[in-house]
């Protein structure tokens, strides 16, 4: 079997409001049953027990107790009224922007309580009262805007070690925290703690780093776009380039390939009759290219070897169509002569 869980290592459970009671030291035996009383009811209540020696910086050991509660509970009496420790302690509760629950324990003359005091509605435990009742009030004002409180706590502690440390980028909030941050400052109710000039400062710096990221990350992303695109262009230019280069080569390789075959089959030639006078058009040499301005040497038993060029017969004579005829040096290019039909010229 399994050990049983216990609540205290369930990860699940949600964490008890932090309370810290303020009180005069002559009032110690009332907050201690008040602090026990508050964990009975499920808080985490903690007070000061430490005497205040002279010249001790008891200032930064309060201020770090008060710093950490989502509640201060002050214990008002003639003794704490009249406390210089503990007027401070309401002073920087205040400060602080922390929720302040006045109990009364003793009554006090209105004239003797401070200003920051008299606004706040009193819970009182005074004689005559019933404890746990009183207790049950105190509790019922605890968990008024709970997990608001508690979130002011923890909006209070990351905005001071933001300040703490200079103000870095890395202890700023990210994503998902800056919604939780600005859904909570929407939340706030009317008598909720203030939201305190610091956890403003350090919220709204977290949402500006995170827009200004965002606009890095935009433009970054449209200059990666930019290049891919430019890429692709430049890819596809250098492509066409090459598949036109390729394509001329392809042709010409096709051409001369072609050229070849007819250069090397045996063409039966009709070879013009000597002697005779031909009107060869002046592109005579586009004419000739038309079998790849081919020279030939040629030699038969009637005449001398002799030398020439291949054209169409029909730029001698259009009868002869697109057969190919042998014309050698013999013969006159260039003539007046306009049709060679006149000359009585037949193939031969």
């Amino acid at each position: 079997m399994p050990p049983t869980e216990t609540i205290a290592t369930q990860t699940n459970v949600a964490p008890k409001l932090k309370v810290f009671v303020s009180y005069s030291r002559k009032d110690a035996t009332f907050a201690e049953e008040l602090v026990s009383g508050l964990k009975l009811c499920g808080f985490e209540a903690y007070l000061d027990k430490e005497d205040i020696a002279p010249g001790e910086p008891w200032e930064d050991r309060l201020g770090r107790l008060i710093g950490d509660a989502d509640t201060v509970v002050f214990v008002l009496s003639p003794s704490a009224a009249a406390s210089k420790h503990c007027e401070w302690e309401v002073a920087e509760t205040v400060r602080l922007s922390k929720r302040l629950l006045p109990i009364v324990w003793q009554v006090v003359p209105d004239d003797q309580v401070s200003e920051q005091l008299k606004r706040l509605n009193y819970i009182f435990f005074t004689e005559g009262h019933s404890f746990t009742k009183s207790l049950g009030e105190l509790a019922g004002a605890l968990r008024i805007d709970l997990e608001w409180i508690r979130e002011h706590t923890r909006f209070a502690e990351l905005a001071a070690n933001w300040e703490d440390h200079g103000r870095p980028s890395s202890l700023l909030l990210l994503g998902g925290e800056i919604d939780e941050a600005k859904a909570w400052l929407l939340k706030r109710s009317k008598d909720a703690p203030q939201i305190t000039i610091q956890q403003q400062a350090f919220i709204d710096a977290s949402i500006r780093a995170t827009e200004e990221a965002q606009k890095r990350d935009a433009a970054l992303q449209w200059r990666a776009k930019a290049w891919t695109i430019a890429t692709a262009v430049i890819f596809a230019v250098g492509a066409a380039v090459a598949g036109v280069a390729w394509w001329q080569e392809k042709e010409t390789v096709n051409e001369l390939q072609a050229a070849n075959l007819r250069l090397d089959r045996k063409i039966a030639l009709r070879v013009a009759p000597g002697h005779a006078a031909y009107f060869v058009s002046p592109n005579w040499y586009q004419i000739a290219s038309d079998y790849s301005g081919a020279d030939a040497i040629v030699a038969s038993k009637d005449q001398p070897m002799g030398t020439g060029f291949i054209i169409r017969g029909s730029s001698l004579y259009g009868p002869w169509g697109a057969e190919p005829v042998f014309v050698t040096a013999f013969h006159v290019i260039g003539s007046e002569v306009s049709d060679p039909s006149q000359l009585g010229l037949r193939p031969g």
